[in-house]
């Protein structure tokens, strides 16, 4: 393994004396994913998220208020823009 050239891909600077601790860190972690490629999952089915949670999603719909509320609410923003709260340009 070329550890320089494989640090060059990886944008690290590496010196020679990381290089062999760096190597050695490598081919450690790599011994470890041949281990887990070894293992049978062939009857294990993928798992998306670790808990079984289902989307506990309201429908979407639109509340609508009456135009006292509405006027009520727009008068405790601080600037209003027609019927709106007017927010600062966002760049």
């Amino acid at each position: 393994m070329d550890i320089f050239k494989l640090s060059k891909l990886a944008r690290i600077k590496l010196d020679e004396s990381e290089s062999s601790t760096v190597k050695r860190d490598i081919e450690t972690i790599l011994q470890y994913v041949k281990v887990i490629q070894e293992v049978d999952t062939v009857s294990v089915d993928p798992l998306l998220h670790p808990h079984d949670l289902a989307a506990l999603l309201r429908p979407d719909v639109a509340f609508i208020r009456s135009e006292s509320d509405s006027l009520k609410i727009l008068d405790s923003a601080p600037e209003t823009l027609g019927r709106g709260f007017k927010v600062p340009p966002i760049v």
